[in-house]
């Protein structure tokens, strides 16, 4: 295996990665994971990890809470959001997370909500031998369900 890049277990489905960009995913260092799929021959799971690290890099220097960057985000986003939805990575847990996340930060809520669900749904039965960033993005979905209904409820209360 070249180094760098990511195999799948044909029995499984489940990506192998090189342990660097594992490591990288589990310390949420996103530019580092860019970088480092500059080298990387191209497939579909590359294309996920990109939109991921690329989606997740944005969000740490502009917060979902911080609304003052939506109109940006609806702009700064659209390539990560067909990089995320290249492969049918639309139809995995990790997949649906991040699309949920993004449709937040671009204050498309029903869309976001409709991920949400999603995700929930298709949480794995095995999530507890998941890696721990599948663990994260549980924890992050279940948050985002949170704001969503706090969302909800302020225009009930109006």
């Amino acid at each position: 295996m070249a180094t760098g890049t990511p195999t799948t277990n044909s029995h499984s489905g489940k990506h192998r990665l090189d342990p660097e960009i594992e490591k990288y995913r589990l310390e949420l260092n996103w530019a580092k994971i860019l970088d480092k799929l500059k080298s990387v021959k191209v497939s579909e799971y590359v294309k996920f990890l990109e939109g991921e690290a690329q989606l997740e890099y944005y969000l740490q220097q502009y917060p979902l809470t911080d609304y003052r960057h939506i109109e940006q985000s609806r702009n700064d986003l659209i390539r990560v959001e067909n990089l995320l939805k290249s492969g049918g990575s639309i139809r995995s847990f990790e997949g649906q997370c991040l699309l949920a996340k993004l449709y937040y930060a671009q204050s498309r809520y029903d869309e976001c909500l409709t991920y949400v669900n999603l995700a929930i749904s298709s949480i794995p039965n095995d999530i507890n031998q998941q890696s721990n960033r599948s663990s994260l993005l549980l924890a992050e979905i279940y948050a985002l369900n949170g704001l969503l209904l706090e969302k909800k409820m302020k225009i009930y209360l109006k």
